[in-house]
């Protein structure tokens, strides 16, 4: 006669934390891909505020993003320079990156716009991209790679 095979309670672990991973996994796919969704979906509306933005409302108009930002934390966090540099590429921006001058490059450049605007814990880093991404597009502007 056959006896009945039984699990040992290490089979029985190990499968619980395959199945765990799995559904862990599956979840994480699934944000990730209604993440990047969102991304793409507000991108050129970003774009479009841009079109009739200052530099200093740009960086208005990816706080607002960034603060209401439906996607997963750290996409959104990480989308932060995309967005500003995505509202500043709306419109020519030559004017406003010669009247930074070499202020961009201080690391503290928008340090304190960031303390006026009354960043909090949450928001601090977005505001510093924000003002990280304006050098970024004022150096490509001036070495011609932005039109």
């Amino acid at each position: 006669m056959l006896k009945a095979v039984r699990p040992s309670p290490l089979q029985i672990v190990f499968g619980g934390c395959i199945f765990v991973s799995l559904v862990a996994g599956a979840w994480g796919f699934y944000m990730l891909t209604v993440s990047q969704k969102f991304v793409q979906k507000t991108l050129p509306e970003v774009m479009l505020k841009g079109r009739m933005s200052s530099v200093e409302d740009c960086v208005n108009v990816t706080m607002d993003w960034y603060e209401n930002c439906e996607a997963m934390k750290s996409l959104c966090e990480s989308s932060v320079s995309r967005m500003m540099g995505a509202c500043l590429a709306a419109q020519d921006r030559s004017t406003d990156c010669r009247d930074f001058g070499e202020s961009t490059k201080n690391t503290h450049f928008g340090f304190k716009e960031c303390q006026e605007r009354g960043v909090t814990r949450f928001t601090r880093k977005a505001c510093a991209n924000s003002y990280r991404a304006i050098d970024h597009h004022c150096t490509n502007l001036v070495a011609g790679k932005v039109k």
